[in-house]
């Protein structure tokens, strides 16, 4: 069945969720596919860290796959009022690369948090220099990193990482890739979205689209990854769906299909006292 694309004021989070669990811990979750929000990425983890992109016009917002999605373009950003977690930590996302990296961490970095400027920050970023770990996403904090896979190749992919002590763990697609021991950060600090956060910006997106990012205060189980990694806004749908809902029409397995939150309103049951 066919409907129209999501919109950002019909969304099921927490105890509404068909996957509560998915919410246990969540400190950050943005999700451009609910709906174009302007220049700010809503916050749907309940904290209000709102995500102000550094440029703005409205070919920022394309649709991808049957949903919206972010285009980080050339240069561009986006700032939340979201502490990253210094403890315990987990991190995913979304992505489809379409731009081009020249340098060494030349952008290509999704999330990060810690002091700014005190060489301790934690980065998942996208590296393309195989003498320092490899060429593909990882999560490096300076000196060290771990767990580079996967080049561009303009298809959308699911990346996460987790992290308690020092060992740090990196999934692509629901899949474990690789899991080593890594200085840990313990300062707190905004998360930017796209960019180191450092004054002055640097190594900011060359061009990629995003969409479903989430930050986790705990380590995220296997069984959960490889859930958050079968489509786009899947911990937004609801308890309950309608009867002719299939996975199919939520471009089930995976490939940066999107769930559909906007057609299960209709799917709450009368008299059931929700």
């Amino acid at each position: 069945m066919t409907a129209p694309l999501p919109t950002a004021s019909r969304w099921n989070t927490y105890s509404r969720s068909r996957y509560p669990r998915l919410w246990d811990g969540c400190v950050g979750a943005w999700c451009p596919s609910l709906g174009v929000t302007g220049s700010r990425l809503h916050d749907y983890s309940q904290r209000m860290g709102w995500a102000t992109t550094s440029a703005y016009d409205v070919t920022n917002w394309a649709v991808e796959c049957g949903a919206y999605a972010y285009d980080f373009q050339n240069g561009q950003y986006a700032d939340s009022a979201t502490t990253g977690p210094t403890g315990d930590k987990s991190g995913c996302f979304w992505v489809r690369n379409y731009g081009t990296v020249t340098t060494r961490y030349s952008g290509y970095c999704a999330l990060a948090w810690g002091a700014t400027q005190t060489g301790n920050a934690v980065y998942v970023n996208y590296d393309n220099d195989p003498n320092f770990g490899g060429t593909g996403w990882g999560v490096t904090q300076w000196g060290s990193s771990v767990g580079f896979v996967q080049a561009i190749d303009g298809i959308w992919h699911h990346f996460a990482f987790t992290n308690t002590g020092t060992t740090w763990r990196v999934y692509f697609d629901g899949v474990e890739k690789t899991s080593s021991a890594m200085t840990t950060n313990t300062q707190a600090g905004f998360i930017r979205l796209a960019a180191y956060n450092e004054t002055p910006v640097r190594n900011a997106s060359k061009g990629m689209y995003m969409d479903d990012i989430r930050v986790y205060s705990r380590v995220l189980l296997v069984d959960e990854i490889r859930l958050l990694a079968r489509r786009r806004a899947i911990a937004y749908e609801p308890e309950y769906q309608p009867s002719y809902y299939t996975e199919t029409d939520a471009g089930g397995g995976g490939g940066g299909g999107a769930s559909r939150p906007y057609a299960w309103q209709s799917a709450r049951i009368i008299g059931a006292g929700r």
